[in-house]
């Protein structure tokens, strides 16, 4: 009996999965130690395989066969990657918890330029309770700040689900202090600051040489790329994520937002 065809959800997460090249963020390029590699994925078709063998062990996932179907709330965190980045940032002002972001001008207008005018009427009004006086320092940062409080967030929880997981990589790699294989081996801990992070996934072989610009990229020059150490962001957020699960907050979030 043959398998099931995949459905248009299903291969967009194993595109996202086993592809990741073509979608994720800009930043994880220079954070996976990939900068050289990003024009070369881009402009030469026969390297992509390659290069997204190598993306899938530096970032350490998925080291599994991905589900071959998806439940009801999987499903809709799949159908919001379009609007992922303005969704973060959403969440980052309520994990920031400063009113002020949203009622002082010169905080949400830039705040309304990623998530509009309407967005940021209907968060100060969504989340209650808003216990923070600690406005982000200088009001052009506060899109920045609010991401990279976002992403945290997002981080923290997404080894519990495969889909939150992989959309990680639609998102700026902000926090060096976060690693997926920590989380999923200890689900209940939060980010640590300082945490190192973990080069190559478990079992995986170090790779002894950098990258050389000189040679024209090819398979085995890739594989033969090194691991960098990650520079840590200068918008880390201290501030520690809300108890509540992110990805439940960003689905309620996207029916109104």
């Amino acid at each position: 009996m043959s398998a099931a065809p995949l459905t248009p959800e299903l291969q967009r997460l194993h595109r996202l999965g086993w592809q990741p090249g073509a979608a994720m963020h800009d930043g994880w390029w220079p954070h996976l130690g990939l900068a050289a590699w990003r024009d070369s994925y881009r402009r030469h078709p026969a390297c992509r395989a390659a290069i997204d063998r190598l993306i899938v062990v530096r970032r350490g996932y998925p080291c599994a066969a991905l589900p071959a179907r998806l439940d009801e709330r999987q499903s809709a965190l799949l159908s919001v990657e379009p609007r992922i980045g303005a969704l973060i940032v959403a969440l980052g002002v309520i994990a920031l918890d400063c009113a002020d972001h949203l009622l002082v001008r010169q905080y949400r207008e830039r705040l309304a330029a990623r998530i509009g005018e309407r967005g940021c009427a209907q968060l100060l009004a969504l989340h209650r309770g808003w216990r923070s006086v600690a406005r982000v320092a200088a009001p052009e940062r506060i899109v920045d700040a609010a991401t990279a409080a976002g992403v945290r967030w997002w981080r923290r929880d997404a080894a519990s689900c495969v889909v939150a997981t992989l959309l990680a990589s639609r998102l700026p790699p902000v926090d060096a202090a976060f690693d997926v294989r920590v989380a999923r081996a200890a689900m209940e801990a939060t980010t640590v600051p300082g945490m190192p992070i973990m080069p190559c996934a478990p079992g995986a072989p170090d790779v002894p040489h950098a990258p050389d610009l000189k040679i024209e990229p090819n398979a085995s020059s890739i594989t033969n790329a090194r691991t960098p150490t990650p520079a840590r962001n200068a918008f880390d957020a201290h501030r520690p994520p809300p108890a509540d699960a992110a990805a439940d907050k960003l689905l309620k979030l996207a029916r109104f937002l």
